[in-house]
């Protein structure tokens, strides 16, 4: 069986003490064949979580339920809860290979 690699983005927001986690999106490849020569398909699955930010109003038509069918991107509430979602489905894939993008 081929070891999953994913491509990881994070995204912050810049604050008077630290930086705030906004944004995670994955890339997963689960076909990577590591002994093969032949160049590497594309990735296909991918996974985006958003928070939103600490004292900031989102739009009145944000619909965080709609975005989850429609876009495949999943909503938090909070940068705690983004980070808690990243680390699951980040078990869960269980990769061999990671590039991070900050």
């Amino acid at each position: 069986q081929n070891p999953p690699t994913v491509s990881l983005s994070l995204q912050s927001i810049p604050r008077k003490s630290s930086n705030e986690l906004v944004a995670i999106s994955m890339l997963i490849n689960d076909t990577f064949k590591m002994t093969s020569t032949k160049k590497a398909i594309g990735f296909n699955r991918n996974i985006h979580a958003i928070s939103k930010p600490a004292g900031i109003t989102l739009p009145y038509d944000w619909d965080a339920k709609k975005m989850k069918t429609n876009q495949n991107l999943e909503c938090c509430l909070n940068e705690k809860q983004l980070i808690n979602f990243f680390l699951t489905q980040f078990r869960v894939i269980d990769p061999d290979i990671d590039a991070v993008f900050l």
